[in-house]
């Protein structure tokens, strides 16, 4: 799942950093991280069931964290800006992912603006949701 992530980060224009990892790890490597940045949160997890066909359905819940530089003294007015386009670059990758072949379904879509956040002071959205996958065994 990592993998086929970060593919779909890295076609992203304009380019952005990928990184994953808990969110401990991602407060250390956000420090000399190349801005804007997406980072996917760990532990993942999935959400499964037992179809009627005898297969196992995996949706996978994902978290990321869009964000870009802020300062400690940044106004309103600039950390909107930032937000603005943190959440454009959300969609962005939402609409990637659905747009792929190996995308079955997308789902439960939860996005909270975030401010200042760790010590690299970022700001942008941190967002959730569900992925399903029409063969995961190809491609995590």
């Amino acid at each position: 799942m990592v993998t086929f992530i970060k593919s779909i980060v890295e076609s992203l224009s304009p380019s952005v950093t990928f990184a994953e990892g808990e969110e401990s790890w991602v407060n250390l490597i956000s420090d000399n991280s190349v801005l804007p940045a997406i980072y996917l949160y760990h532990p993942l997890a999935s959400e499964d069931a037992l179809t009627s066909a005898g297969t196992v359905k995996e949706y996978y819940k994902l978290m990321f964290l869009i964000c870009d530089k802020d300062t400690l003294d940044s106004t309103p007015t600039e950390m909107t800006a930032i937000i603005k386009r943190m959440r454009l670059l959300k969609n962005k990758l939402i609409i990637s992912l659905s747009n792929n072949e190996n995308v079955k379904d997308i789902k439960n879509i939860i996005t909270n603006d975030v401010e200042k956040e760790f010590d690299a002071v970022l700001t942008g959205v941190v967002t959730n949701f569900s992925i399903e996958l029409f063969n995961t065994d190809s491609i995590c």
